[in-house]
């Protein structure tokens, strides 16, 4: 063990176990952390806590907390976390790890690797985190308002024109295949390149710039951006990856570009 330490010691080692992906192996999970959601050590019951068996590891922790967390749905899930937010003192900081731990789950989405409550669960958490903010801070989110309220005065009669001039008059024949052109947008917005290290199609592509898009067929002309993004989550919601269809699809836009 000791001689192994001295190796640790020298950059050109790090380097290599980081390189290989070995750091996991390497490095023990952590038993020194914070627990923003409370657990305790004893036999399982069905409520609102996590149970461990013996003082969990960080990654055992958040594993566990991400299985309990799916377990919920929609209002259930907002109980669930209202529950162990009112428990842990630092308000701030338990929106901080909640944020951090969704966001970066958010980030490495890609339509294969997870079903559709998962990123349902991670959307409603950071939804959540929103709202709380905004019940933290409320005179922040006040003059936030007030000043949005102000630009978009001054500024929005002289848009008038330019945005008209950009609107969009894509029709479909059949309204009721909007959902389906949502969701090619999704697949196309998540598209990977094949390989142990896929690239994205897009280096940057959000919901805000799908709704844009969407906004130029005629149905969602005068919708405002959330209300699109409504419709983006709902499309999202009802597209199943394992449909033979879709793994059809992901394959063919996958050959078509790579």
């Amino acid at each position: 063990m000791l001689i192994f330490k001295k190796l640790y010691d020298r950059p050109f080692i790090r380097f290599l176990v980081n390189a290989f992906g070995l750091e996991s192996f390497i490095r023990k999970p952590d038993r020194d952390f914070i627990a923003c959601f409370q657990y305790k050590i004893e036999s399982y019951k069905p409520d609102y806590f996590l149970y461990f068996p013996r003082p969990p590891y960080s990654n055992a922790y958040r594993n566990e907390l991400f299985r309990k967390l799916c377990s919920y749905y929609g209002y259930d899930l907002t109980q669930f976390l209202e529950f162990h937010y009112h428990l842990f003192a630092d308000k701030k900081e338990f929106l901080r790890f909640l944020h951090y731990e969704m966001a970066v789950r958010l980030k490495a989405k890609t339509p294969k690797t997870k079903p559709s409550v998962y990123w349902e669960t991670v959307e409603t958490c950071l939804l959540w985190v929103n709202e709380q903010q905004v019940s933290l801070d409320p005179a922040s989110a006040r003059l936030q308002a007030l000043i949005d309220e102000k630009i978009s005065a001054g500024i929005e009669p002289r848009m008038v024109e330019l945005t008209q001039s950009f609107a969009g008059k894509i029709t479909l024949n059949n309204h009721h295949h909007l959902p389906k052109v949502i969701q090619v947008l999704l697949l196309l917005k998540d598209l990977n390149a094949p390989g142990k290290k896929p690239l994205p199609l897009f280096k940057n592509f959000s919901t805000t710039d799908m709704a844009a898009v969407l906004r130029q067929f005629e149905e969602l002309r005068d919708k405002k951006v959330n209300t699109i993004q409504v419709k983006i989550g709902e499309a999202n919601a009802q597209l199943r990856p394992d449909d033979p269809k879709t793994e059809k699809l992901i394959k063919a836009l996958t050959d078509f570009f790579y």
